[in-house]
């Protein structure tokens, strides 16, 4: 019986032992997808933000002069309360969302962009911590600053694709909590539409 115990014994440990190396891999296999991702969205910020200077410049001088890109993007997203500007690609893919946020779905004109972001620390971890009235601003890859207002902040399940596309707000960022059941998802409006000549969008 005592041989039994000490062989329970053993085995539980080495069960134990078994769980940490398990956590410690998952752990550094996380960081290291945090590094990629923050260095990734670092180098693609660069390159949009030159590409949109470029076009201004065209634009100024009236040239035709085509600029190409190797990823295709909407823009850049400023979150000021935040310190955060992120770039933003035009479609998404879960290859590219390892690099940066990504429109989910809708268009700037349309007025019911929704942009999906990983729940990275360089990415949408921190959109949890906006607030109402917290400013939003987006530039477009022509140059155009659309300025939106916080106006919501809620939590919806991940079965709930159509109350994330179908709302009466002109922007929608989210991103999924830590076990990936629920979005954690952030609603504004433009501030001025009248400014910015969109149309009304039939919701």
């Amino acid at each position: 019986m005592q041989k039994k115990n000490v062989l329970l014994g053993r085995f539980c440990v080495l069960l134990g032992s078994v769980f940490v190396i398990g956590a410690l891999l998952l752990f550094a296999y996380n960081q290291q997808r945090q590094r990629y991702a923050a260095k990734a969205s670092e180098e693609m910020l660069t390159q949009v933000l030159q590409e949109i200077e470029q076009t201004v410049e065209m634009q100024k001088t009236q040239t035709h002069k085509t600029v190409t890109s190797c990823h295709e993007y909407l823009g850049v997203l400023d979150l000021p309360t935040l310190g955060m500007i992120l770039p933003v690609q035009a479609d998404w893919s879960y290859e590219k969302l390892r690099s940066s946020p990504c429109v989910y779905f809708g268009s700037i004109e349309e007025r019911n962009l929704v942009i999906l972001g990983h729940n990275y620390r360089k990415h949408f971890n921190p959109i949890k911590r906006l607030h109402l009235g917290d400013e939003v601003i987006l530039t477009d890859g022509s140059g155009n600053s659309f300025h939106y207002e916080v106006k919501e902040l809620l939590v919806l399940e991940a079965t709930e694709i159509d109350s994330m596309i179908d709302s009466e707000y002109d922007l929608s960022l989210f991103t999924c909590n830590y076990d990936g059941s629920a979005r954690v998802t952030v609603r504004c409006m433009l501030k001025n539409p009248a400014d910015y000549f969109l149309k009304e969008t039939v919701r």
